[in-house]
């Protein structure tokens, strides 16, 4: 329906007061109705909901610092900030908990109540100037579609907000005091047992000259990839500390609902778990491999009757949000990577979960994986967002190979060797003299050439090839696939051509920059323990640049996942943790090469 601006009527509306007898006993914040005015057209037209903006200013001077709208970036309402789950803002974000943001009907609730941020325990951090002021926060809670809660309200570990419910459809503002401790202004949205919160933004005040400041501010001042001699010159016996050093990252940043991914991603988790299993065993720290196994199972305990698995979670097993799936993607891709860990994970697991994560791995497989693998050894993507998708998909076909390959490594099952090896194959084949790539995308079937840097997609190609080759049945296909990777680092236009300073690669985005920390993985299963001189101060720069925060977290390398660059901090840490356990032991986690092959044939 359309609005007849001439005949709008303003009629200011105040949201029903809900009862939570215990807030006003329990905590210092209390809950008031949210206002806002109805924007009414012609008769039969929406009316549409417009929450007011907070005042400039409170009656005891203290002024208005910031409002957000957490919703998607491309919908705020009005002057508040728009900050959705995936944004990334020098200033604030959210931490600790996963977080996703809903859109809900516009007509119905208003720009500003119709989106909103919900989860299960998280917290929103804002770095503030004074640091040690006493802030108001005016929190508006609510979903227009369903009752939340009860939720407890934490600042500074405190509870503030007790056993809050809102009603569908009835939004609130729970107000409260708190005070910024070292620069840092935080509140935690808490469910009770297995309760979700919504909400759908915040309002800030302050007093009178109060600032945004920067949550992790940057010093460093060197470019991205520094000359080797600004660079503090770490060996390769330096790669256990740093090793720790990034499993305590991803330990000390991983979100509280479990698994290494803010998105709720399983291919985001896959890198990071590589980590942790290959630590576990080359820093003898079993509860790594433990709680690696957490995740795993998680997974394992998701598959459907039919062997698919959906490509994304959300919140703690068991629970509302985690029930509440995204059902639109179930690609070979994203999946091909969590069911390799799978695989490698199983040798190290006692035999009940050995027996399950194997039975889980080969029902995928057989299922799902192999029906749909193409004659010329491609697999498609198919299920991705909606659309179902059958041509030939890089990555697809990379992630799967490199899964299939160690399956069969580890089951001996001839049949995942051989799709792997032809899937290898293929991707050889895609593996251009020059050095350059001929890259099949998701979304269509034009194949485009890409830099050999384009390492978003073109890791997964190139790793893929180091496992189907390294388990072909076939010594023929071993050197057609050993000759591609050859290709691929020396050719004229390669990548080891195309380093900058020697021993790195230029940015392109993060989502891409998130791989390139797993190349010297690829470069050291490449050499297998006998690497060249050259090879050696390359990986030994390369280990230095990843070990310093000040130039690493430039791509995602032990970036805080509020962070400017932090979206894909973990996962980032995740492939250069791999790296570095590979220059430590090379084939860590390999699966031993099976002694029976299948008699050779043509390639």
């Amino acid at each position: 329906m359309t609005h007849d601006l001439n005949r709008l009527s303003l009629l200011f509306v105040v949201a029903p007061f809900l009862a939570v007898s215990s807030v006003t006993h329990a905590a210092p914040g209390t809950l008031r109705p949210v206002v806002y005015r109805n924007n009414a057209g012609a008769p039969g037209s929406y009316s549409i909901p417009h929450v007011l903006e907070p005042e400039e200013s409170l009656p005891d001077g203290r002024a208005r610092l910031a409002m957000f709208d957490f919703g998607p970036d491309e919908q705020p309402a009005g002057r508040r900030i728009a900050f959705g789950t995936r944004s990334r803002n020098v200033s604030f974000g959210w931490m600790d908990g996963m977080v996703r943001q809903i859109t809900r009907s516009i007509g119905i609730s208003g720009p500003y109540l119709c989106d909103f941020v919900e989860g299960e325990d998280a917290r929103f951090v804002i770095a503030v100037e004074p640091p040690d002021a006493v802030y108001q926060v005016a929190l508006t809670l609510g979903d227009p579609d369903s009752a939340r809660g009860p939720i407890d309200v934490l600042a500074n570990g405190e509870v503030v907000l007790d056993d809050v419910v809102t009603e569908k459809g009835k939004a609130i503002e729970g107000v409260f005091e708190a005070r910024a401790e070292d620069g840092w202004l935080s509140f935690r949205l808490r469910g009770e047992g297995c309760q979700a919160w919504a909400t759908p933004g915040a309002a800030i005040h302050g007093p009178p000259g109060a600032r945004l400041g920067n949550l992790f501010p940057l010093t460093e001042t060197r470019g991205l990839v520094p000359p080797p001699d600004s660079l503090t010159i770490l060996a390769r016996s330096d790669a256990p500390r740093v090793l720790r050093q990034f499993c305590e990252f991803l330990f000390r940043w991983a979100p509280k609902d479990g698994g290494f991914s803010y998105a709720g991603s399983w291919y985001q988790n896959a890198y990071p778990l590589r980590t942790l299993l290959a630590a576990s065993q080359l820093l003898d720290e079993p509860s790594w491999r433990d709680s690696a196994f957490v995740v795993i199972d998680r997974f394992v305990a998701e598959q459907k009757p039919d062997g698919r698995w959906l490509s994304n979670y959300f919140g703690r097993p068991g629970c509302h949000l985690a029930a509440n799936q995204d059902t639109t993607s179930s690609n070979l891709a994203d999946i091909g990577s969590m069911t390799l860990v799978v695989a490698l994970a199983a040798p190290m697991a006692d035999e009940a979960r050995r027996e399950r994560y194997l039975a889980a791995a080969r029902r995928y497989a057989d299922n799902v994986v192999l029906p749909v693998q193409r004659p010329d050894g491609a697999f498609p993507n198919r299920m991705y967002q909606g659309r179902m998708y059958n041509h030939p998909y890089s990555v697809a076909t990379a992630c799967q190979a490199s899964s299939l390959a160690a399956l069969g490594a580890v089951t001996g099952d001839a049949r995942y060797l051989e799709a792997a090896e032809r899937a290898g194959l293929w991707l050889a084949g895609c593996l251009r003299a020059d050095g350059r790539v001929a890259f099949s995308p998701h979304d269509t079937s034009f194949v485009k050439i890409v830099q050999p840097s384009s390492f978003g997609d073109v890791f997964y190609i190139v790793e893929a090839v180091t496992w189907a080759g390294r388990y072909a049945p076939r010594p023929e296909a071993r050197l057609t696939m050993g000759q591609a990777l050859q290709n691929y680092l020396w050719g004229e236009g390669g990548l080891l051509k195309v380093m900058r300073e020697g021993y790195w690669w230029s940015s392109r985005s993060l989502w891409s920059d998130s791989k390139m920390g797993g190349i010297p993985y690829i470069l050291a299963r490449c050499e297998e323990g006998h690497p060249s001189d050259s090879m050696v101060k390359l990986m030994s720069r390369a280990l230095s640049w990843m070990a310093d925060p000040g130039l690493s977290e430039r791509m995602g390398i032990q970036a805080p996942p509020a962070g400017r660059n932090g979206e894909y901090g973990l996962v980032a840490t995740g492939f250069a943790g791999i790296s570095v356990a590979a220059m430590i032991d090379p084939l860590v986690l390999l699966p031993p090469i099976p002694a029976a092959r299948p008699a050779a044939g043509k390639p």
